[in-house]
């Protein structure tokens, strides 16, 4: 036993540096299976009439370069507040081969559910109404700090030809979301920081803000069976926790 806990300290962190940061495995994965994730998640987005779009890196990818990032390593996607079968559609989504990995909740409200499909990680964000209700938000939980992001809503959905001949559906105003995003996305900057983007709407204090992961599938299940309406965030709660801007 105690040379399986030596093996698990020294070669696993060596093997997953080497896959990851030498081999770039995951991108490797990304490029092979990126476009059958986005056709798969977009048709059971259609078949559940949940509104779904590529988002953040991955409508960065689309927009900009006609493909998917060479160096990202997951699929980010952005469930709108409208959306209702959240529920059927992650049902969905498990019986074509996703597999649930985690949830996150914000004070006990979805976040964001992540699966993945042939070992790429798939992220959907579930957006909520700002108080004036003409825009969405989304809260992250990241470097020690509860982020309040604001995002435009999604107008409708366009077909978008990529470079490699695929049609994929992304929003009309896509590049009205990049903006927001990224401000100058047209020219690749290595030194972007999410943290400060235009997106920025301020921290969140984190005593009245929890964030919680739950990981497994079972529990992952358990908790859509206990919230099939998946309340989402509050503009209007949030603001109230609102520390800066």
């Amino acid at each position: 036993m105690r040379g399986n806990a030596i093996i698990k300290r020294t070669l696993y962190p060596a093997a997953w540096y080497f896959m990851n940061k030498v081999l770039h495995w995951r991108s490797r994965l990304l490029q092979v299976y990126g476009f059958e994730i986005l056709q798969k998640v977009q048709d059971a987005a259609i078949q559940e009439s949940v509104k779904c779009s590529p988002y953040f890196g991955t409508l960065l990818g689309l927009v900009r370069e006609g493909g998917l990032i060479k160096h990202d390593t997951d699929i980010d996607f952005v469930i709108t507040p409208e959306a209702k079968n959240v529920k059927s559609f992650y049902t969905s989504l498990k019986s074509i081969g996703f597999i649930p990995e985690r949830i996150l909740l914000l004070n006990g409200r979805m976040l964001e559910f992540s699966m993945s499909y042939k070992v790429v990680g798939v992220d959907f964000f579930l957006v909520g109404h700002s108080v004036d209700a003409g825009h969405n938000i989304f809260v992250f939980d990241d470097r020690g700090e509860v982020r309040l992001h604001t995002y435009p809503q999604i107008d409708g959905m366009v077909d978008m030809r990529t470079a490699s001949g695929k049609s994929i559906r992304v929003p009309e105003n896509a590049a009205e979301h990049l903006d927001n995003e990224y401000g100058n996305w047209r020219t690749p900057n290595k030194n972007w920081d999410a943290r400060r983007g235009p997106s920025f709407s301020g921290l969140l204090d984190r005593n009245r803000c929890a964030v919680t992961c739950v990981t497994g599938q079972g529990e992952i299940d358990a908790y859509f069976e206990a919230h099939p309406d998946l309340e989402r965030i509050d503009g209007g709660q949030l603001g109230k926790y609102l520390l800066s801007q």
